[in-house]
C-alpha cells in the first residue's frame, strides 16, 4: 500500500487529467433517444451503429500502434479533440433534419469513435510506462477506475443539463441547446487538462515521444 500510495502521488496529475479528459456532460443518451422516436430507427440501425463503433475502436488501436503515434502526442491529442468537436457538431445538423441520412450518422459515430480511442491510446500507454515495479496492476486498475468515475459523473452531469433545459426522452425542444453546452465544454475541458496537466506535471515536463509499446516477436509465439 505504501508503495502504491507513493506512486500514485508522484503521478497525480495523471489522474487528473484522466479525470478531467472525460468530464465534460454527455449528451448521447438523449441523442439516442432523438434518433428512435423522431427519425424512427430501428433496433437493425442501432446495430449497424454499435458495430461500426466497435470496429473503429479497434481500428483506433491498430492505427495508433502503427502510425499515429509516431506523429507526436501533441499533434494526435488535439488533432483527436478537434475533428471529434467537429464530428459531434455534425449531430446538431442531424437534430435539426439538415443531414438525416442513416450512413452519414453511422459515418459519424465511427469517425467520433476512432477520435476518442486516439485521445485515450497515449494515455493508457503513459499510464502504464508510468507505473513502478510491484504496484503496475494495481496503478493501472486504479488510473482506469478514475476514468471510469469521470465517464459516469459525465453521464450525470449531462442528465442535469437535461433536465435544466426540459429535455426528457419525448422532449426534444431544446436538445439543441444542450448538445451545444455539451460540445463546447468537450472541447474546452479536455484542452485545458492537456495543457494544465499533461504537458507539465510537477514543473517538470512529460515527453510522450520516449513513450514504447510492446514488440511482438512472433517467431516465438
Amino acid at each position: 500500500m505504501s508503495s502504491l500510495y507513493n506512486n500514485f502521488s508522484e503521478e497525480r496529475e495523471l489522474g487528473l487529467l484522466l479525470f478531467f479528459i472525460t468530464a465534460a456532460p454527455s449528451y448521447g443518451t438523449f441523442y439516442t433517444y432523438f434518433l428512435r422516436d423522431e427519425l424512427k430507427y430501428s433496433a437493425l440501425d442501432f446495430t449497424w451503429l454499435s458495430m461500426g463503433s466497435s470496429l473503429s475502436f479497434l481500428f483506433g488501436v491498430v492505427s495508433y500502434r502503427v502510425y499515429f503515434r509516431r506523429l507526436g502526442y501533441k499533434r494526435v491529442l488535439r488533432g483527436a479533440i478537434l475533428v471529434a468537436t467537429v464530428c459531434r457538431i455534425t449531430q446538431l445538423f442531424v437534430l435539426l433534419k439538415i443531414f438525416t441520412n442513416f450512413w452519414v450518422v453511422v459515418l459519424d459515430g465511427v469517425a467520433e469513435s476512432f477520435c476518442g480511442q486516439l485521445l485515450m491510446m497515449p494515455l493508457i500507454v503513459y499510464t502504464a510506462d508510468r507505473c513502478n515495479e510491484g504496484v503496475e496492476g494495481t496503478l493501472f486498475a486504479l488510473m482506469m477506475s478514475i476514468s471510469n468515475i469521470s465517464n459516469s459523473l459525465s453521464e450525470g452531469m449531462g442528465a442535469a443539463v437535461a433536465a435544466l433545459f426540459g429535455v426528457t426522452e419525448n422532449n426534444f425542444s431544446n436538445l439543441f441547446y444542450v448538445m451545444l453546452i455539451c460540445i463546447l465544454l468537450d472541447f474546452l475541458i479536455p484542452m485545458w487538462a492537456i495543457k494544465k496537466m499533461f504537458f507539465v506535471s510537477s514543473e517538470r515536463e512529460i515527453d510522450l515521444e520516449e513513450l514504447t509499446m510492446i514488440e511482438l516477436d512472433f517467431d516465438r509465439v
